[in-house]
């Protein structure tokens, strides 16, 4: 005999959205869940409600269903969600202290280039500028494969489930630059003249670097 309808409403935390497509996609699986009466999911407290029949849906095949996409859920008493907040805060904060400092050196690099031509300062002497053409491929990698390592996640999420959020519009719109300078960089004459691409992707990543991890401290009540 079938077991009678049990609806159950129930509130979690989500761990791992970034933006508001992420709460859509979130709504969007766990809808497709049979037994998923109705998903609501508010990106600015990062509560999800949801109500279901407890017979046929447990909080496994929730997050068994949203984990490939980069999310999960846990109960919204869980004292682990705020951890793992603080734990993407300090993350974040690394990556922009670091994201900082290359940004200093590449606007002192191109402040240099620009008086130079304007023949207010003399040229930069050519180890100085072989130094640099070394350094820029080396920050556009750290830049891709390490502050920007969840906006890689975003686009190979996109690939995988076809589901986009703002983390893989940001890859899209930025990595094939900085794949490009980090390549082209290798051969030291042209890199130097490429630089100013490598900068801009670089001060892409690192606005949203920044803005994510103002959010991240914002919803842990410390701003």
């Amino acid at each position: 005999m079938e077991k009678p309808n049990k609806a159950s409403k129930i509130k979690f935390s989500v761990i791992g959205m970034h933006c508001a497509s992420c709460a859509f996609n979130i709504e969007e699986s766990i809808k497709e869940i049979n037994g998923v009466k109705s998903c609501k999911v508010n990106y600015a407290n990062e509560k999800a409600y949801l109500e279901i029949d407890s017979n046929k849906v447990s909080i496994n095949q929730l997050n068994e269903k949203i984990k490939p996409l980069g999310y999960s859920f846990e109960n919204h008493m869980n004292h682990n969600s705020q951890e793992h907040q603080l734990f993407e805060a300090n993350k974040l904060k690394k990556d922009v202290f670091i994201g900082l400092f290359f940004m200093v050196i590449t606007i002192i690099v191109m402040t240099w280039d620009i008086l130079a031509k304007m023949l207010l300062i003399p040229m930069m002497p050519e180890k100085i500028e072989n130094l640099i053409s070394i350094l820029l491929p080396m920050f556009a990698t750290y830049t891709m494969f390490v502050i920007g390592k969840r906006y890689i996640n975003g686009v190979i999420n996109f690939i995988k489930n076809g589901r986009a959020n703002m983390d893989t519009l940001v890859g899209i719109g930025t990595f094939p630059i900085l794949a490009l300078i980090s390549f082209a960089s290798i051969k030291l004459s042209d890199s130097f003249k490429s630089g100013l691409f490598y900068k801009s992707a670089g001060f892409i990543i690192l606005y949203f670097a920044i803005i994510n991890f103002i959010g991240a401290i914002k919803l842990l009540g410390l701003i």
